[in-house]
């Protein structure tokens, strides 16, 4: 990418929205049901949206495969179902190793794993400061 500006036109036009199907078939397989839906009322959003898409989805200073791995970690972790199947897909077509998934599946159990053990560990601390215990 370098230096390089992008410019990026947002119409609502119906080829504009035609082309964002397209795009979706053919990054991803097939077509999402909400591409359709929201592009009949907000064809903008889906538009800028897919263009933002686009360009995460391209080689940059990460390489495809990172990005892939990055966003399969993310929605690991927010437990987003179709996300985690899409990105994993994505990531093995872009050369992914089982060893690769099975680290970012534990890289984000980590991540999800982290707040429920210091929160949990805070509260305790200041329940304990309080002196809530009836017993030890």
């Amino acid at each position: 990418m370098g230096s390089e500006q992008r410019t990026v036109t947002i119409t609502s036009s119906s080829n504009e929205l035609d082309a964002v199907k397209e795009w979706h078939k053919r990054a991803m397989g097939a077509c999402p049901e909400w591409v359709e839906l929201l592009g009949k009322t907000h064809p903008k959003a889906v538009v800028g949206y897919t263009e933002l898409r686009k360009v995460v989805y391209e080689e940059g200073a990460l390489p495809r495969k990172t990005k892939q791995l990055i966003l399969l970690g993310i929605n690991l972790v927010r437990n987003y179902e179709s996300g985690i199947k899409l990105h994993m897909k994505l990531a093995i077509q872009e050369g992914a190793s089982r060893a690769e998934i099975a680290e970012t599946i534990l890289t984000a159990t980590l991540s999800a794993a982290a707040p429920a053990h210091h929160e949990g560990g805070n509260v305790l601390a200041e329940e304990i400061r309080k002196k809530s215990f009836k017993t030890e």
